[in-house]
C-alpha cells in the first residue's frame, strides 16, 4: 500500500449561519490523499440533559413540539449551557421545563455529539425530584410534563418518535447508573 501523507491541512474557514443558538462554520481543507474538500460543522453551547427520578420511582418526561416532525415527542429535559455553570444551568432547566427541583445531583458523563459538531452533552441525574410549582416556560417553548414509571422507559425509548438521540443515552447512562439494566 503506498504511504499516504497524514496531514490534513485547513485552508480556510468561513461563517455560513450565525444566529445566538448556532453557528455553521464551513471548512475548506487539504485532505491527506491532497484533493480538496468542504467540511460544515455546528457550532453551539454546550447542552444539559436531565433524568429526573422522583422518590415513587418515576421518570419528568416532557413532550415538547417539534416543529420539523410536526408534533410534541418525549425527551428529557434539556437545554443549553448559558452564563451559569453547568449544574446550576441543569436544576434551572429542570426547574423550568418541568416545575421539579431535586437536591441530590449525580453527573453521569459527557458525550461529544459527534464529528460535525462542536459541542457536547452534560449528563445529570436528578434524584428524589419533587414538585416545586408551575413550569417557567419561554415563548417558544410549548412542553407538556408527564411522569413515566422508571420501568417504563424502556418501552418510551423503544418508540420510533423518541425525540433525540440524546434522550435515549442519557437515560441509558441513568438506568445503568441505577443498576435497571
Amino acid at each position: 500500500m503506498p504511504k499516504r501523507n497524514n496531514k490534513w491541512k485547513v485552508l480556510k474557514k468561513r461563517t455560513a449561519f450565525n444566529n445566538p443558538w448556532r453557528r455553521i462554520d464551513e471548512w475548506t481543507v487539504c485532505r491527506p490523499d491532497g484533493c480538496h474538500s468542504q467540511y460544515f460543522f455546528s457550532i453551539s453551547p454546550e447542552i444539559v440533559v436531565i433524568f429526573a427520578l422522583t422518590p415513587k420511582k418515576e421518570v419528568a418526561v416532557i413532550y415538547q413540539h417539534h416543529i420539523y416532525e410536526g408534533k410534541k415527542v418525549a425527551a428529557l429535559p434539556a437545554g443549553f449551557v448559558e452564563k451559569k455553570s453547568i449544574l446550576s444551568t441543569a436544576k434551572a432547566e429542570l426547574r423550568e421545563e418541568t416545575g421539579y427541583v431535586a437536591k441530590n445531583w449525580v453527573k453521569l458523563g459527557r458525550v461529544h455529539l459527534g464529528k460535525w459538531n462542536s459541542n457536547s452533552a452534560h449528563i445529570y441525574l436528578a434524584l428524589d425530584a419533587k414538585y416545586d410549582g408551575e413550569q417557567i416556560l419561554e415563548p417558544s417553548e410549548d412542553i407538556t410534563v408527564t411522569l413515566i414509571p422508571v420501568d417504563k422507559v424502556l418501552q418510551l425509548l423503544n418508540n420510533k418518535y423518541h425525540a433525540d438521540s440524546l434522550t435515549v443515552v442519557a437515560a441509558y447512562m441513568a438506568l445503568q447508573h441505577l443498576k435497571l439494566l
